[in-house]
């Protein structure tokens, strides 16, 4: 996610916005900054278990599949980008500790 994706997130509002990949995308950078302003990882590993419950919190319930995994990824990525921008610490860092 970059400057102009947290632009359109402020930007949009809940009439019409952004295709529904963008809007999880700010929804899972949204959520990474709210955690990340609080200190909190609740997620753990993202890269492991963690990764399902954070789909679980952005209503991907179907298993991960070729076709949705590129998508996967870009949610995680915002997730992570946004903790990192607020909290001003390396995600992996802390859950590693």
């Amino acid at each position: 996610m970059n400057d102009q994706d947290v632009l359109d997130l402020i930007r949009w509002g809940s009439d019409g916005g952004p295709p529904p990949g963008k809007r999880q995308r700010s929804e899972a950078y949204r959520l990474g900054c709210q955690h990340g302003r609080a200190g909190d990882a609740p997620f753990g590993d993202l890269w492991d278990v963690g990764s399902a419950d954070l789909m679980t919190a952005l209503g991907e319930t179907d298993d991960t599949t070729d076709a949705n995994y590129e998508q996967r990824v870009s949610l995680l990525d915002a997730y992570r980008r946004g903790w990192e921008k607020t909290s001003g610490r390396d995600y992996q860092a802390v859950v590693a500790s």
